[in-house]
């Protein structure tokens, strides 16, 4: 219900409406409240010994906290054969394309996550790759509403020697279907450290995309973990920021081969 974002909900709650109220999913950390008797999660994403900063109690589901219905509501999402191409050859660009002309052969890291998850540690990781990776791409989406944003990333991109062009800005897709067809042509997820991938998560996850991630010490940190150990997929789940960097450019070593081979192991 947005936790501590949304007033009227928590007013409701402070009612006492019913005996039981459950934090769960939209505000994945405690509120603090009194009138909150129970955090839904499970003991990767919130380990029991941060029991004592939680105002709820913790309950656990048995695999992942996070439920997600895409095998229900989109049962026919395959992979798309003209996603990769339209990954590396995007039709809109927030501003001026700043120019590529990639082999087709190139690693396509991805990132699909608002751009306000974006940290500084984060973005040191992502262009550490691409300058040791010099025939990879980072594919990002170009959320309308932050052009400024997007631009922002490619002047930060340049400032660390790497050039703008090697961030490519695909569109932002409306429908979720579209956008599990475009996903499906990157051959990695690069996660976000201090706000990992959510439901963006568990969509590359059902379109095919490994996700890479390094856990946090928070629960909003801890998601992509969470996933990899649910599905008990953890050849990428990183210890440090320099095992981030260098799963990634195993990857990327390796090109298409070992990013297959990660989707195989990860479709089982």
């Amino acid at each position: 219900l947005g936790g501590p974002l949304s007033v009227k909900s928590q007013v409701a709650l402070a009612l006492q409406p019913a005996p039981i109220a459950i934090n769960y999913l939209s505000w994945l950390s405690s509120q603090g409240a009194p009138y909150m008797q129970f955090f839904l999660t499970d003991r990767t994403a919130t380990p029991p010994e941060y029991a004592p900063h939680h105002t709820e109690k913790l309950a656990y589901m048995p695999w992942s906290y996070q439920l997600n219905s895409n095998r229900i509501m989109h049962p026919n999402h395959h992979w798309h054969p003209k996603a990769r191409y339209t990954l590396l050859h995007p039709p809109h660009q927030p501003d001026v394309p700043p120019g590529g002309g990639f082999d087709e052969g190139a690693v396509l890291f991805a990132n699909y996550n608002q751009l306000f998850k974006v940290g500084r540690d984060t973005f040191d990781a992502w262009s550490r790759i691409l300058s040791a990776a010099p025939n990879s791409i980072l594919s990002m989406l170009n959320f309308t509403g932050s052009p400024a944003g997007s631009r922002g990333l490619w002047g930060a991109m340049a400032r660390r020697g790497v050039s703008p062009a090697r961030l490519l800005y695909s569109p932002f897709c409306v429908d979720k279907d579209d956008f599990l067809r475009l996903s499906s042509g990157a051959d990695l997820f690069l996660d976000n450290f201090f706000y990992n991938a959510g439901t963006t998560g568990t969509d590359a996850i059902y379109a095919g995309v490994p996700v890479l991630t390094l856990p946090g010490e928070r629960t909003l940190a801890r998601m992509g973990a969470s996933f990899a150990v649910s599905l008990g997929f953890t050849p990428l789940l990183a210890r440090t920021a320099d095992d981030y960097v260098g799963i990634a450019l195993s990857v990327a070593a390796r090109g298409g081969r070992r990013a297959a081979y990660l989707k195989e192991q990860l479709a089982k």
